[in-house]
């Protein structure tokens, strides 16, 4: 790759006219504050000037707002430009409280961000306003009709305006029939800025000799994947090396969303764990009075993308409870063999009983959740022999982290006895996740063991 192309679409123009519009904004709030109080707070502030700019500057870069190939609709740059000015401020404003800035004026920081937010969309949106009357433009477009009117109106929907009379369309299969000399006469005396293709993996059009062509000739080229729709997944592209990689992602959380609730489960499992701890103590020693075998019960089970853990219990059994399980499956309540469920199992002893009516057999699963193989809200783990009679959509369920609670539990567990349900609870979750929502489970949840609704 071209060491200077990672400059080629940096909007420098652009990054010129944002800084120089908030400068423009401070000076107009220090008039502003000059005509009410009096005094010429220019001086004083050059401080929130600069480190506005440069955490504006850097927001906006992070947004993607200064890349020339960013699609930019009104309404997007409205909320990029004025989501950047309010973390800059934030910012800002929690070092003046932790730096005890006394004399800052919340006049002229107020107006100042305030005006800064507006003239930026305003300049912005003339821009593209400017760009619509002047764009003088001459496309070849390779492709579809179809594709080409739905091209040509995304296009006019942002911030690339072009005269479109002179554009032609013309289809792959009819290229095809032509030799590259024919493209290369017909671009030579037809005057084209650039030649879009669509590439639909269908046909056998040779795209990269005629976009050779088109290099050969210092053309813009660009490439259009019209790619395999799936209804339920959400697609964007992204650079791994040299490569641009189409991705397709039917999970709601992203990195940021990951790292969130991550950085929650821990601390939620701490905090937990220091509350519920004369509670481990107690069960312990029930639990040896009570029976022969150890504390805690460990088993396998199926965590996120199928790698195995092992899940820490109480344990609510007797020592043997795996082998007699076979026994028992004929007494499934669950209809299938996805899961179990048997509501008077014979194996539970009687301190058992009492640790699954409050749910306290699942607190050494906070062990889990400190290891990162679960999560404080999210699916069910199920045990390996669940999983190998999975069908291939039932295999979303493992597509997250599992969880101690979901909205199975919270949706009255003991009522639900078809597994297919389980699976669209689950898939409601993994589709609509926030972190509200897991506070919002982690609540119901404890409603449900205060009222030991649903519990077995």
């Amino acid at each position: 790759m071209n060491k200077h192309n990672s400059f080629a679409t940096f909007d420098f123009g652009q990054l010129l006219l944002d800084v120089v519009s908030i400068g423009v904004a401070y000076f107009a709030s220090a008039a502003i504050y000059f005509a009410v109080n009096g005094h010429n707070p220019i001086p004083h502030y050059y401080w929130m000037l600069l480190s506005f700019t440069v955490l504006f500057v850097l927001t906006m870069h992070f947004a993607r707002m200064y890349n020339v190939t960013t699609f930019l609709y009104t309404d997007r740059v409205i909320v990029r430009v004025f989501g950047s000015a309010v973390l800059a401020s934030t910012v800002i404003a929690a070092l003046v409280f932790l730096m005890q800035f006394k004399a800052t004026s919340r006049l002229v920081f107020l107006t100042f961000v305030g005006l800064s937010c507006a003239i930026v969309i305003t300049n912005r949106l003339l821009g593209q306003k400017g760009s619509m009357r002047a764009r003088k433009h001459h496309m070849l477009f390779v492709g579809s009709e179809e594709v080409f009117c739905t091209y040509l109106h995304y296009l006019s929907q942002g911030a690339f305006h072009y005269d479109t009379s002179q554009d032609v369309c013309i289809s792959p299969d009819a290229l095809a029939m032509r030799t590259p000399q024919f493209f290369d006469n017909y671009l030579r005396s037809s005057g084209f800025d650039e030649v879009v293709f669509v590439h639909d993996g269908r046909g056998a059009f040779e795209y990269e000799t005629y976009m050779r062509i088109c290099e050969e000739m210092g053309l813009t080229t660009r490439l259009i994947l019209e790619t395999v729709q799936l209804p339920q997944s959400k697609r964007f592209i992204q650079s791994v090396g040299t490569f641009p990689v189409l991705t397709y992602h039917r999970v709601s959380m992203d990195m940021p969303r990951i790292l969130i609730k991550s950085i929650f489960d821990v601390c939620g499992a701490c905090v937990a764990l220091v509350i519920t701890s004369p509670i481990f103590l107690a069960a312990a020693i029930a639990i040896k009075l009570d029976s022969p075998g150890p504390v805690f019960f460990r088993q396998k089970r199926v965590g996120k993308s199928g790698r195995t853990f092992e899940i820490l219990k109480f344990r609510s059994m007797v020592t043997d409870a795996e082998a007699l399980k076979h026994a028992l499956m004929a007494k499934n309540e669950m209809g299938s063999d996805h899961m179990f469920k048997l509501e008077n199992d014979p194996r539970v002893t009687r301190v058992g009983a009492f640790l699954r009516r409050t749910s306290i057999d699942e607190l050494p699963q906070l062990i889990n959740v400190l290891r990162r193989e679960m999560s404080l809200v999210g699916t069910r783990p199920p045990t390996v022999d669940e999983v190998a009679l999975y069908e291939r959509r039932h295999r979303r369920r493992i597509s997250i982290m599992p969880g101690i609670t979901g909205l199975w539990q919270v949706s009255g567990r003991s009522s639900i006895r078809n597994f297919e349900n389980v699976v669209e609870l689950d898939e409601t979750y993994i589709d609509s996740w926030s972190l509200g929502l897991d506070l919002k489970i982690l609540w119901r949840t404890v409603g449900v063991l205060v009222n030991r609704r649903g519990a077995c």
